[in-house]
């Protein structure tokens, strides 16, 4: 005999659906949803769970998408695109030239978001996997 779920959730549940939700919209390029309006599926497959990893990758395209990085560099993310040798070298380089630069630093420690997005393409970068 089965029993039927428990449909019921706690304010914490509602709020982490609720984000989910709202990462899943911005993925998806969907800024706002009329009253009734359903979201458009992302394939024709049927859906599948959530993983956590998925719950990840939507907030950290959603940061990313904040900072101001294109949705080409977004789809290249998402996607786990390797970068080349000479790519690793240059954000490499880059960095510790930027990491020794006073005037870098006084502007990515005052919060300017021209700073931060520079460092956060040579973080994306150098966590990338080196095509072989």
């Amino acid at each position: 005999m089965t029993t039927e779920p428990n449909l019921e959730f706690t304010v914490e549940e509602r709020s982490a659906i609720a984000d989910l939700e709202a990462n899943a919209r911005l993925v998806l390029g969907i800024t706002e949803l009329k009253p009734g309006e359903q979201a458009p599926p992302v394939t024709g497959q049927t859906p599948t769970f959530v993983t956590v990893d998925d719950v990840f990758m939507a907030g950290t395209l959603a940061t990313l998408r904040e900072a101001g990085l294109t949705d080409e560099v977004l789809a290249e993310v998402a996607a786990g695109k390797p970068i080349t040798a000479d790519e690793r070298r240059i954000a490499e380089d880059w960095q510790r030239r930027a990491m020794k630069d006073q005037e870098f630093i006084r502007k990515l420690l005052g919060g300017d978001p021209d700073a931060q997005r520079l460092l956060l393409c040579a973080s994306i970068a150098l966590s990338s996997e080196i095509r072989k």
